[in-house]
This record gives C-alpha cells, structure tokens and sequence, in this order.
C-alpha cells in the first residue's frame, strides 16, 4: 500500500518546482537554501542560487520521490483510463459504491421495499472508469491487469479471457 508521501509525489511529479522554497541569511551572512519537505540544506557564500535538485536530500522527501516519479514514471501514474470503483446499473442509473453489495445497498435506501430477489442480478454489476463510463466485469479485468491495479487475487481471478474483475482484486477495506 502506498504511503502519503508516494501518493503526493505522483500527484506533482508534473509539477516540480527546481528552485528552493526556503531561502534565509545566516549571521554570517551566507545564504541558507533549505528544502521544505525533508530539511536538507546546502549554503551559498557567493550568492549564487542553489536549485533543489542540488541538496542532498532524504530518500523518504516528497521532493525526491516526485523528482524520481518524473525521471521514470511507472506506466500507472497517468493512466488513459483506469477502474474507480464497483457499480451497478440500477434501470439506467449508475449507483457506485467500495463493493457491489455498497451499491445494493444505496439501492435499498433508494427503493426500501425492494427484496433480496429483485435487486440487480451479476449481468448488471460492473465497474465505474476514470473516464464515467460503466463497463462490464470482464472490460474491467483487462483496464485494471493494464493499468497494474490488480493487488490482490490475482492468480485466483484470472481465467485468461474470461477474467472478470472483483473488488476485491483492486483493494482492501479496514473492515475486513
């Protein structure tokens, strides 16, 4: 699972800024060049401009994980399209939710007399895209397996091309 600061370096890998944020003058008169995010810092007696790429910083910066995500993005960074969430396509409306039974379950506040029976069957569940479209359990499978979503189950789940996409394929929930 990714930490903070990986899900913040791929959100502004595109955004890197070179020069340093925090500048200040030491008593002695020397420019301090200070990185925000890990506190590394470098002094210039010249008064030349250090560029953050120049201090040494700490493998765990925000600032270094960015500066790595830009060098050498892996291909899920930016995907064309990549799978949000499971949802079911309840008469033409597309309830969303974690799990397919969330979704059953908005259906249920939504129509509260409605049984076990009638709520949609499978032929109606699939996923919901980064691009709003609604796609079956088996387009799912091959967005996610493209976009390296997959994260647990897969040996399990793949059924070569009759693989269908889970929820639990793409993440876990502290419940569980």
């Amino acid at each position: 699972m990714k930490d903070l600061r990986d899900l913040l370096a791929e959100e502004f890998a595109g955004d890197i800024i070179l020069t340093t944020c925090c500048i200040k003058t030491n008593p002695n008169g020397a420019d301090e060049y200070l990185c925000p995010f890990c506190g590394a810092y470098q002094y210039s007696h010249k008064n030349e401009y250090i560029m953050m790429n120049e201090l040494n910083h700490d493998d765990d910066c925000l600032y270094s994980k960015a500066l790595k995500y830009k060098q050498n993005p892996p291909v899920s960074v930016v995907p064309d399209e990549y799978i949000l969430c499971s949802a079911i396509d309840y008469y033409g409306n597309l309830i969303s939710g974690f799990r397919h039974k969330d979704c059953n379950n908005i259906i249920k506040l939504i129509n509260p007399n409605i049984t076990e029976e009638q709520l949609p069957s499978r032929q109606y569940q699939g996923f919901l895209t980064s691009k709003n479209r609604f796609v079956g359990r088996k387009e799912a499978w091959k967005i996610a397996l493209a976009n390296d979503q997959i994260k647990f189950g897969l040996e399990a789940s793949d059924n070569g091309e009759d693989s269908e996409l889970i929820s639990e394929n793409l993440y876990m929930l502290d419940d569980e």
